[in-house]
Order: structure tokens, then C-alpha cells, then sequence
């Protein structure tokens, strides 16, 4: 059986960025406050090839009927088509929605949890970078890549 697709009648605005190292996912919010992000917007955004959201919900199902047993969501309200033809997808599934949809992701997330379970702290490359180019001088982070260009050409 496939999640039912709800289609909408007014056109929701998906212009929020909620996850950092994810600035290309975009949130809005239905009528009744539910946090949604615009799925063909990220597959566009990113030039990646669209899933059609039945693969998607298909592929991942256990999962995704993990979230819906242990948040308590409401099964049938999971899956939008906007008024634009985007679909738009409940933001409880935005981190499956991620691994399944660039398998490079994964990796990448799978490392992170390797790092949470070897070392009890994960750190996103996005909040390091956001850290440095805060706190270190620009001279500095100008050595840093002076050096590494120079290793890189040696």
C-alpha cells in the first residue's frame, strides 16, 4: 500500500533553511503548522535525478513506519503535491529523504554516526567551517590554504 499524496489548494512556501549543512532543502509550513520541505525543489537544486516520492516511501517504508510508530505521525499526512507540481514531504522524513536520494550523503552521515558511537560527539564539516570562519583571522585561514595549495602543487 502506498502513502497517500495530498494534494493542496493553496500554494505553500518552502523558503526556511532548518539544516545548515543543507542549505538547498527548504521548509515551509502547511495550514495547520506542519513543517514540510520541498522535495523536487532539492532534487532541481542539487541537479540531481528526481525519485518519484512512491519509490521513495517504497524503498524506505520500514523506516519510514519506524517514524510514523515512534513520533506518533499521522500516516496519510506525509506526502503533498503543491499547487507548482512540487512535492512536498513531512520534515520527519527529511534525513531518510537524504540518504536515499544521494547515496554520497549517506556516506557521509554513516561516518557521522560511526564518529557519535566511537567518540559520544559528532561534529557536522558545516559547523567547522562555520566555527573557523568565525573565529580565525582571515591572515590565518589565508596560510591555511597558501599551504595546502603549495603541498597540493609539490
Amino acid at each position: 500500500m502506498d502513502y497517500k499524496l495530498t494534494a493542496l489548494v493553496k500554494q505553500i512556501e518552502c523558503e526556511k533553511t532548518e539544516i545548515a549543512d543543507f542549505p538547498s532543502m527548504k521548509f515551509g509550513n502547511l495550514a495547520n503548522g506542519q513543517s514540510v520541505f520541498d522535495a523536487t525543489r532539492y532534487y532541481e537544486e542539487n541537479e540531481l535525478e528526481p525519485i518519484d516520492y512512491k519509490i521513495f516511501s517504497r524503498v524506505c517504508k520500514c523506516f519510514i513506519n519506524a517514524l510514523i510508530t515512534r513520533l506518533e505521525l499521522d500516516a496519510g499526512e506525509l506526502f503533498f503535491l503543491n499547487t507548482d507540481g512540487h512535492i512536498l514531504i513531512h520534515k520527519e522524513l527529511a534525513i531518510t529523504f537524504l540518504q536515499f536520494s544521494n547515496p554520497d550523503i549517506y556516506a557521509y552521515f554513516n561516518s557521522m554516526i560511526w564518529d557519535l558511537l566511537d567518540n559520544g560527539v559528532a561534529i557536522s564539516d558545516g559547523l567547522i567551517a562555520t566555527l573557523a570562519a568565525t573565529r580565525v583571522p582571515n591572515e590565518v585561514l589565508q596560510e591555511i590554504i597558501d599551504t595546502r595549495n603549495a603541498n597540493e602543487t609539490s
